[in-house]
């Protein structure tokens, strides 16, 4: 049954079996091929195998689904970024920051992701300074956001600030 097949899955991509629980998560999915919750866990395990169309397709087919989760925006942008298509994941944060939601972690998710794209190709690093302090304003201990404003800083030339909060995100 989907749902077996479905905890089976998570259980397995809690061991780093990430093989296995691809396989789980299709076989759940061919009994409930609507099911946008195992779409998404499947393309964090196609993720981990490096399996980038698979894991596009999927979330896709999540964010058809759910147009209005966040979530999926975070996790399609990844995908596009470690695809090499950086202007797909842009256009995809955008997309996701354009939503209307209470999910502030996953906001605060797609302003850094952003922000660290832009700041990694040098595009618009005011844009970048400034989405990378609203992430950090919502979750202010989050080493990855903390890094990425280092980061920012480090781009922007102000190393003195980025020395501060890339030791912070240590």
């Amino acid at each position: 049954n989907a749902q077996v097949h479905y905890y089976l899955g998570r259980a397995q991509s809690g061991l780093n079996l990430h093989d296995e629980s691809a396989k789980s998560f299709r076989k759940s999915l061919r009994e409930d091929p609507l099911n946008e919750v195992v779409l998404f866990y499947l393309t964090q395990a196609d993720m981990e195998l490096e399996n980038f169309a698979d894991a596009s397709l999927a979330i896709a087919q999540a964010i058809e689904l759910r147009p209005d989760e966040k979530a999926f925006y975070v996790i399609q942008g990844l995908v596009f970024d470690r695809m090499g298509d950086y202007n797909s994941a842009i256009a995809t944060y955008e997309a996701g920051l354009a939503i209307n939601s209470q999910n502030d972690g996953a906001q605060a998710t797609l302003l850094n992701n952003y922000s660290y794209i832009l700041s990694e190709h040098d595009r618009d690093l005011d844009k970048a300074l400034e989405m990378a302090k609203m992430a950090i304003r919502v979750e202010p201990e989050n080493s990855s956001f903390l890094d990425t404003l280092g980061w920012v800083y480090y781009k922007l030339e102000n190393y003195e600030e980025a020395l501060k909060f890339i030791q912070k995100s240590v």
